[in-house]
């Protein structure tokens, strides 16, 4: 899984997925800064006999960061963290959608600025032992954290949207995740 280093990665919690459209989201949280995310597709192979091929199964995901914002780990694995007591969080994370900004260069030579959103994704909690919490946030002495993302019901696992500015991304990104800025 080769890795890409993006800004602004922001969490939404989904609230109703619908079966032929993408699905609704509760108001999101930024997740970091800048964090390094990798993604990879996986896809179980249809017989030879039968037409040949390949059918999207699902997608990994991998984030790497040193700490993450206390609502956000909150709102991803679904546990609430009282003073500086932290209980094994639930096995499985919250289904939510998952973006970040990150810059590349089109085929024109120009510089674009690329918002991925990934629609329904799952983030396995880090064991409590590698989690500690300091002012407002979640220090992860391992930093990374995986999860899996499924299509929706519009059948796709992430969109993609082009910007001339970061502020353009941002801003966009934001109203996506329903952060008020």
């Amino acid at each position: 899984m080769p890795s890409i280093q993006v800004s602004h990665p922001v969490f939404a919690p989904i609230a109703v997925e619908c079966n032929e459209k993408e699905s609704i989201y509760l108001p999101g949280v930024k997740v970091g800064n800048m964090v390094t995310v990798s993604t990879a597709e996986n896809f179980i192979p249809i017989p030879a006999f039968t037409g040949g091929g390949a059918v999207f199964k699902d997608a990994a995901v991998a984030v790497n960061t040193t700490s993450i914002p206390l609502l956000a780990y909150e709102l991803m694995f679904g546990m609430k963290i009282n003073g500086n007591t932290l209980k094994d969080p639930p096995r499985v994370g919250i289904w939510g959608g998952f973006g970040y900004i990150e810059g590349n260069i089109n085929e024109k030579c120009d510089y674009e600025v690329v918002v991925t959103w990934i629609k329904r994704v799952n983030f396995t909690p880090p064991p409590v032992s590698r989690v500690s919490k300091y002012n407002g946030k979640v220090t992860l002495t391992t930093p990374s954290f995986t999860g899996q993302a499924l299509l929706d019901g519009g059948k796709e696992w992430r969109d993609r949207f082009f910007f001339e500015t970061p502020d353009e991304a941002i801003k966009f990104l934001n109203f996506k995740a329903g952060i008020s800025e």
